[in-house]
């Protein structure tokens, strides 16, 4: 799957997004219960990265958790979450449809 994985918020102009709870992840796709149960995607929902315990969206973006989150799909894609696999294996500019959502 990693062959044919284009991650949109590395090749596209995708904003990150803001959660409910108070957190900044790298898109919405991500904000689900598969992406929550991720080891590397549950970084972003650690206290340390809550918006109120912060001075700026700044400096969450560029927190070493963001950093190394941006690495590692630049330089290891392969261990890429799953959910981003899913919804980022699409060409770039190709939209996701709840058809594509639904299709486990």
């Amino acid at each position: 799957m990693t062959e044919n994985f284009k991650p949109k918020c590395l090749l596209t102009d995708r904003v990150p997004a803001c959660t409910a709870t108070g957190h900044i992840v790298p898109c919405c796709w991500v904000d689900n219960p598969m992406g929550w149960k991720d080891p590397t995607i549950a970084k972003f929902y650690d206290k340390s990265m809550h918006l109120d315990n912060n001075d700026s969206i700044n400096d969450i973006v560029n927190s070493d958790t963001w950093y190394e989150w941006f690495n590692m799909l630049r330089y290891h894609p392969e261990q890429a979450p799953n959910v981003c696999k899913k919804y980022c294996s699409l060409p770039v500019n190709e939209w996701i449809t709840r058809k594509v959502e639904r299709n486990d």
